[in-house]
């Protein structure tokens, strides 16, 4: 198990060059032009947690969506290759708290998507 210190670091370092990605990514209909993003260790499931805000979530969910999650999987990926052990990358959306929220018929479906959207199996060496 990695110190606290060293831990924080990382995390602040991943959040950094994650958010930087975020920013450069070509946005797809319905995703926000601000999205905030945020990178934390979870020690039980040895993940890595990307959290984003809920409006990276775009109208329509689908293959242009796990494209953009791909670019930041590598991001995470490569940052880490070597210097910390862990099982894979998990993208959650968290709600903005200066967002409002309206109803459309995908809210449960993106109601499910905060929940937890995807992960992969990548275990760095």
């Amino acid at each position: 198990m990695m110190p606290a210190a060293d831990r924080l670091e990382i995390e602040r370092q991943l959040t950094e060059e994650v958010q930087a990605r975020v920013n450069r990514q070509e946005r797809i209909e319905g995703q926000s032009k601000d999205v905030s993003a945020r990178v934390r260790f979870d020690h039980a499931s040895r993940r890595v947690i990307v959290d984003l805000s809920r409006g990276y979530v775009p109208r329509y969910a689908g293959g242009q969506l796990e494209d953009l999650e791909a670019q930041l999987r590598i991001v995470v990926e490569e940052l880490l290759m070597g210097l910390v052990d862990f099982s894979g990358v998990q993208f959650r959306w968290r709600p903005s708290s200066t967002a409002t929220t309206t109803l459309d018929p995908l809210s449960s479906c993106r109601s499910q998507l905060w929940k937890c959207w995807s992960g992969c199996a990548f275990r760095a060496m």
